[in-house]
């Protein structure tokens, strides 16, 4: 019943101010599920897992969205350039945890499309049915946030089919059915996500706009989520 009562409100908070549906939130890492070895020889190694979560713990990422889209990246201010250097190589392995790419999702449609850094386009239903919203709650930055959960499927580093499963913790008095990654169709904006080894949690809202935030979905040859998955089990030799 509260579940419902949370949905409703929902919907009455959005229709009085859908005219004002739009927003940047800015989200850093506020947990890392990563742990050092505990006996190692190998110094570089270790140096480099270091470097590596030292990365983590410094990104910082951007949702944009308006009436029926959404675009979420990497904060272009920290994005390396150089290909060359150490720093770049660091930072690709580190967003593996994270993002791999851009990720723009069309309310209307449904549709998620993740832009790989490789260029690659990818397009994927995003789910709706899926998510169980708890009666567990919590204050984030002084809004009251309800936890919601879901079980997705994945392709591990090792090349296997593995389930993980996502905490999301969304604010009914935000009336956006946006979130981070590839994470929408809450009743509310998202502002954590547990996706893994990582936690993004929002620490900046701004939703006072006079210019309407665009947002352009990249067009292109799209390639399904099953062959970009089957492409990536070849490349592992699966």
């Amino acid at each position: 019943m509260k579940n419902i009562l949370i949905i409703l409100f929902s919907i009455i908070v959005n229709t009085l101010f859908s005219q004002k549906n739009q927003g940047i939130v800015y989200y850093k890492i506020n947990e890392i599920g990563l742990t050092e070895p505990e006996k190692t020889s190998n110094t570089s190694g270790l140096d480099l897992f270091r470097k590596i979560k030292q990365n983590l713990a410094s990104q910082e990422f951007i949702l944009e969205f308006n009436n029926e889209k959404s675009h979420f990246f990497l904060d272009p201010k920290q994005k390396i350039t150089d290909t060359q250097s150490q720093e770049y190589r660091i930072q690709n392995i580190a967003l593996i945890y994270t993002l791999t790419g851009e990720i723009f999702f069309n309310k209307t449609e449904n549709e998620l499309i993740i832009k790989k850094n490789d260029g690659t386009l990818v397009k994927k239903n995003s789910s709706i049915s899926e998510w169980q919203i708890t009666k567990e709650s919590k204050m984030i930055d002084g809004i009251l946030c309800y936890m919601a959960t879901q079980k997705i499927n994945y392709i591990a580093r090792d090349g296997k089919d593995k389930t993980k499963t996502i905490t999301a913790w969304f604010a009914p008095s935000l009336p956006y059915n946006f979130g981070p990654k590839e994470f929408n169709n809450l009743p509310g904006l998202i502002l954590e996500i547990k996706d893994g080894y990582t936690t993004l949690t929002a620490y900046k809202i701004n939703l006072n706009f006079k210019k309407n935030i665009e947002i352009e979905i990249p067009k292109g040859k799209f390639v399904k989520q099953e062959e970009y998955e089957k492409k990536l089990k070849a490349q592992m030799g699966m």
